[in-house]
C-alpha cells in the first residue's frame, strides 16, 4: 500500500479495517497513513519509554496501565494515532480492548521521518484529548525529553519544559521518570564530520 491512501470510512471502520493487516497504519484526514519502520535505536527508545512508565507506576503504586507502541488513541476529529508509549489510569483493563478510553500520558520518540508529525500535528491532536495531562517527546540522538503537560485550568496554556537529566515530575498521575532511563546509551549526537 503506498505511505497514504484514501479510503471512506470511519475512525471505527479503520480499527477493524486494521486488524486484518500486517503492517501499522494510522488515520489521519480521512486517510491511512502507513508507519514507517523502526530502526534499532529507534525500537530501543521506544522499549525505554514503555520501562521506564512501567516502572515508576510499580514505584508509585498506582492503578494505572503502561502501554507500547501498537496500541489506539482516538482523537476527537476522527484520527486514530498509534504513540509509542501510553498511560492510561483508572480504566478497567480489557484484554480484547483496541483502544485507549482515557490516555494520561503519551509518548513520542522521534525519528527523521516523524519529526515534523510529532512535534505540531501530534501535539495539537493529543492535547484536543480531554484525559491527556502529558505529552513527552524524546529525542534519543540529542538526549532531550521535551514535556508538554496540560495547565491546572483546562482553558489555560500548555506548559512546556525541556529535559536532558534529573527526573520528570508527571502529576497527575503521580510517577516520577528518571530522564536519562529513557536514552539507550549506546545513542549519541553524531560527531561532526573532520575536514
Amino acid at each position: 500500500m503506498s505511505a497514504a491512501k484514501k479510503l471512506k470510512m470511519s475512525a471505527d471502520e479503520f480499527l477493524l479495517w486494521s486488524l486484518t493487516q500486517e503492517d501499522d497504519y494510522e488515520f489521519a484526514n480521512g486517510e491511512i497513513v502507513a508507519m514507517s519502520r523502526d530502526c534499532k535505536g529507534h525500537n530501543v527508545a521506544k522499549g525505554l519509554a514503555f520501562a521506564s512508565l512501567a516502572s515508576a507506576i510499580r514505584r508509585a503504586g498506582l492503578p494505572c496501565t503502561p502501554y507500547t507502541d501498537g496500541i489506539a488513541v482516538k482523537i476527537p476529529a476522527g484520527a486514530i494515532r498509534r504513540p509509542d508509549a501510553a498511560v492510561d489510569c483508572g480504566e478497567t483493563f480489557d484484554p480484547d480492548g483496541l483502544e485507549l478510553a482515557n490516555p494520561i500520558i503519551l509518548v513520542e520518540v522521534v525519528s527523521a521521518s516523524s519529526e515534523h508529525t510529532d512535534t505540531s500535528t501530534k501535539l495539537a491532536e493529543y492535547f484536543s484529548i480531554p484525559s491527556v495531562a502529558h505529552y513527552l517527546i524524546v529525542m534519543p540522538l540529542n538526549r532531550t525529553v521535551i514535556r508538554h503537560a496540560r495547565n491546572a485550568d483546562p482553558a489555560g496554556p500548555i506548559l512546556t519544559t525541556l529535559r536532558r537529566d534529573d527526573e520528570l515530575r508527571l502529576d497527575p498521575p503521580g510517577l516520577v521518570l528518571a530522564v536519562e532511563d529513557l536514552f539507550p546509551p549506546e545513542m549519541r549526537e553524531p560527531s561532526p564530520q573532520k575536514m
